[in-house]
């Protein structure tokens, strides 16, 4: 069983020249092989080793990996190779040299395997048979690849002739679309004057807008200034209607008490109407009571005197003292209260 870990071509340098060779690299059950051919010279390089033989050049050269990760490794650098990162160079070993600007680095050498007449026409016979079979694929592929021209020669005819018709009408169309464009051309000239007109009258309307707006901003200045006072003297009429309702209510109590007080002076000057009335009597009754007290004085003297003639003078004196506690015991009219 043999498994492809590298197919491509690579330039090799030999002593002579360089040249590229098709390049294959083959894991084997117990060996690994590295085949290079040149198709022009027929000319066959190969390398082949086992693990053991391995082993021997991992020794020798200070390799530090072991067989399989070896065969990866190995891979990976002929990648490098194709990448002109690294090359390879032909002489009685296969050398992959890196270039460097001090020296060259030499990555691997391969002890290359001299065939035999026999292996090589086997590998000869391998080579021209994959070539065959390399032909006979390309030739099926070139019978495919010359129904597929004829194919598409046809579809591209047809294809052409399709263009034709629809160049012809996209010509009739490309006319009529220069007609209109021309016609366009013209609305778009009077469209741009109306539009340079239309941008004055905007610019008209913006300056007459911004006056407006200056406009609207004093009379709303004014209105909120307004609505300021409007707000104050409703506030003030408010505390005015309060007021003079309290002032109603005051008022009103005052009409009250001074009605009551009207009403009380009414009957403190009916009383005192009486008190005078009851004054006046009084001091008539007084006066009534001066002049009977006058005439009742008189009287008494009288009496007195006719007594005194009348009686010894013992008794008028016994009398007098009498008198004197008579008139004494006597109310004073002026002490007569009503």
């Amino acid at each position: 069983m043999s498994e492809v870990l590298f197919f491509g071509v690579l330039s090799v340098h030999t002593n002579t020249c360089t040249a590229e060779y098709n390049c294959e690299l083959h894991k084997k059950t117990d060996s690994f092989e590295l085949k290079m051919y040149n198709q022009d010279t027929f000319t066959i390089i190969l390398s082949k080793l086992n693990e053991s033989e391995y082993y021997t050049i991992k020794e020798t050269q200070s390799i530090r990996v072991d067989y399989s990760s070896f065969i990866v490794i190995l891979s990976e650098l002929l990648k490098r190779v194709q990448r002109n990162e690294l090359f390879i160079e032909i002489g009685s070993t296969l050398k992959i040299i890196e270039r460097n600007t001090f020296r060259n680095i030499l990555h691997l050498e391969l002890p290359l395997k001299n065939l035999t007449q026999a292996e090589y026409k086997l590998y000869i016979s391998d080579i021209l048979s994959k070539l065959n079979r390399k032909t006979s694929s390309l030739e099926r592929e070139n019978s495919i690849l010359k129904e597929e021209l004829s194919s598409s020669r046809k579809s591209n005819e047809e294809l052409m002739s399709r263009y034709r018709e629809e160049i012809e009408k996209r010509e009739k169309d490309n006319y009529q679309i220069k007609r209109e464009a021309h016609d366009l051309d013209t609305q778009l000239i009077r469209i741009k004057k109306e539009s340079a007109e239309y941008s004055s009258e905007i610019e008209r309307l913006k300056k007459e807008k911004q006056v407006l707006e200056d406009d609207l901003r004093k009379a709303n200045d004014i209105i909120k200034r307004n609505f300021e006072d409007i707000k104050s003297k409703i506030k003030t009429e408010t505390l005015l209607k309060e007021e003079a309702r309290n002032y109603k209510t005051e008022k009103e109590e005052i009409e009250l008490i001074n009605n009551k007080l009207e009403m009380e002076i009414m009957e403190k000057n009916e009383e005192i109407k009486i008190l005078k009335e009851m004054e006046s009597e009084r001091i008539e009754a007084i006066n009534n009571l001066k002049v009977l007290n006058k005439s009742l004085n008189r009287k008494l003297e009288s009496t007195y005197r006719i007594y005194n003639r009348i009686y010894k003078k013992q008794e008028d004196v016994e009398d007098d003292s009498k008198t004197e506690e008579t008139t004494s015991s006597l109310i004073s009219p002026e002490s007569i209260n009503y």
